[in-house]
């Protein structure tokens, strides 16, 4: 038969002992889900903030608040964490926003009354309040692709949790005696743990230790190929229901002699297009009052292609002024 110990000792566990998957992670499931959603929102909305044209403001006060803001209980929060939780919990948001002051935070009761009142009668045009505060509304509480990629984050955690125990136990040595259960009885069990003790301590000072043939001192080895392999999984379908580049979401560049990344930008660019039109040029419009606010591409290769062969077009006498022209801003419209 086999011994169990506690904690590396010489008592073995009785037969009532309960077991548990050891190691588990110190992260419960749960914060870890609602942890690593707001990051990958967070990680989207400053994507889209980096990619406007037309957010300008006197001394900074715009780009300030969008990352860092005073809330109430000194809370430091900025736009993006509090949309980005907002979104991760599935609920409504009021925001206010004071230019003066550059800052950010949730609207109390009586301006979230004032903010509903205004969408009311002027059909969601800028709430602008008293000291020339501007409000508006975000309702996340139908958003379901936060359904999805939470799914997707218990995935993860399950696979990081199996990683973690396989880790933990590699730590530990196995000494595994040929027939011991055949020979060793929990009567006379003493000196099986005493010979495991001291080929263990053997071991740990570097000392030679005598075995058996069949005898063997190993240790778990970590199946890291099927946790990988999980993991890659999961992220492409998350970049799949988002929109987005298998780079952007697992951080981990296309690889290869003929990759460019090309591929990853131009699927990049228009994922977070999506996210920029549905949600961020609608914060930069009615929370800061800015409607010039325009998209900036990074398909860099695709309109120096659309430029050079502008210069073919302008000297063809195979189109017309009114075309060539409709060409040169449809070249305009898509850099912007």
């Amino acid at each position: 038969m086999g011994f169990f110990f506690k904690n590396g000792g010489n008592t073995p566990q009785t037969a009532e002992q309960t077991f548990i998957r050891p190691y588990k992670l110190s992260l419960d499931e749960r914060k870890f889900i609602e942890s690593r959603t707001q990051v990958l929102y967070e990680k989207i909305l400053k994507r889209c903030f980096h990619k406007t044209i037309g957010l300008d403001d006197n001394g900074g006060s715009i780009a300030s608040s969008v990352f860092l803001s005073v809330e109430y209980g000194a809370q430091q929060n900025g736009t993006i964490p509090l949309v980005a939780k907002a979104m991760t919990q599935m609920r409504k948001i009021y925001l206010v926003y004071r230019e003066s002051a550059g800052l950010v935070r949730v609207a109390t009761l009586e301006e979230q009354q004032e903010i509903d009142k205004h969408y009311k009668d002027y059909q969601n045009t800028v709430s602008k309040l008293n000291n020339d505060d501007r409000g508006m509304i975000l309702d996340f509480s139908r958003y379901e692709l936060t359904r999805l990629i939470k799914c997707y984050m218990a995935l993860l955690y399950a696979v990081l949790d199996s990683a973690n125990t396989q880790v933990n136990l590699a730590r530990s040595l196995q000494i595994k005696i040929d027939k011991l259960r055949e020979n060793i009885s929990v009567l006379t069990s003493d000196d099986a743990i005493k010979q495991a003790n001291a080929i263990n301590d053997a071991l740990k000072s570097g000392n030679s230790i005598l075995l058996s043939k069949l005898d063997e001192v190993i240790q778990t080895a970590i199946n890291s190929e099927s946790t990988a392999k999980a993991i890659e999984i999961f992220n492409t379908a998350l970049a799949s229901d988002l929109g987005l580049s298998l780079s952007f979401v697992s951080g981990a560049l296309t690889s290869g002699m003929s990759a460019t990344g090309d591929a990853d930008i131009n699927y990049e660019d228009t994922g977070i297009k999506d996210f920029w039109v549905t949600i961020w040029k609608p914060i930069c419009v009615k929370l800061y009052g800015k409607e010039g606010v325009k998209y900036k591409t990074d398909r860099w290769r695709y309109l120096e292609a659309k430029l050079k062969s502008l210069v073919y077009i302008e000297s063809s006498l195979l189109f017309t002024d009114e075309q060539k022209q409709a060409y040169a801003q449809d070249i305009i419209d898509d850099e912007i």
